[in-house]
């Protein structure tokens, strides 16, 4: 299974097990079932929910029937924010950067019909694709979000190369990624100079040794 469609496993010897439920669950609920399995309240504002319910032999408990998920990573050209409800699950890419991320348009897929997510249906489902960014867009400002932490890559950029001069830079970035060329280089340049830079902490923090 793909992200966003990884089964969950429970196993707890206060409860009978062998049931199947099909209600979209996070990882964000394991904390807040812990908590509660334990007998204690769970802390205010948290983004997931016990799923205590469900092994007591309850369904249906959670109280929104969607989850969130994001994914930002070096082996991505850019940020994908997800979210899943009912069969679908769609997904919107962070466009701040080069130009060419303008081209990165969401895209839907029907997992239930379409478990390899082969098939893109976002253009024939303007409504669900309307609908599922809504909802998205309530959770997190996934525009926003993909901006900051752009801007926190720069920072970090900035920090270790910046005062290496373009030959060094270019040395050291074909050392640290196999087959880095000229035209990656070129690529690099492009976000730089589409990117800005968050602010350098004026303090780095003190490492200790224990």
């Amino acid at each position: 299974a793909g992200p966003g469609s990884t089964p969950r496993l429970a196993s707890w010897d206060q409860f009978a097990g062998g049931r199947l439920i099909r209600d979209h669950v996070s990882l964000l609920d394991i904390y807040p079932t812990l908590v509660d399995a334990v007998g204690v309240m769970p802390p205010a504002g948290l983004a997931g929910y016990s799923l205590l319910p469900y092994l007591a032999g309850s369904s249906g408990q959670r109280p929104v029937d969607y989850v969130v998920s994001m994914y930002m990573s070096n082996m991505a050209n850019t940020n994908a924010f997800m979210i899943r409800q009912g069969p679908w699950k769609y997904i919107a890419y962070g466009r701040y950067g080069p130009d060419t991320y303008r081209s990165y348009q969401p895209q839907l897929f029907n997992v239930e019909r379409d478990p390899e997510e082969l098939e893109d249906v976002s253009r024939s489902e303007n409504g669900i694709c309307a609908h599922l960014d809504s909802l998205l867009r309530g959770v997190v400002d996934y525009e926003s979000v993909d901006r900051e932490v752009k801007m926190e890559e720069r920072m970090l950029y900035d920090r270790y190369y910046r005062g290496l001069g373009k030959d060094k830079v270019h040395a050291q970035l074909k050392k640290d990624y196999h087959g880095f060329d000229a035209e990656d280089e070129k690529k690099v340049q492009a976000w730089l100079e589409s990117t800005e830079s968050s602010p350098q902490p004026g303090v780095l923090p003190m490492a200790f040794v224990i």
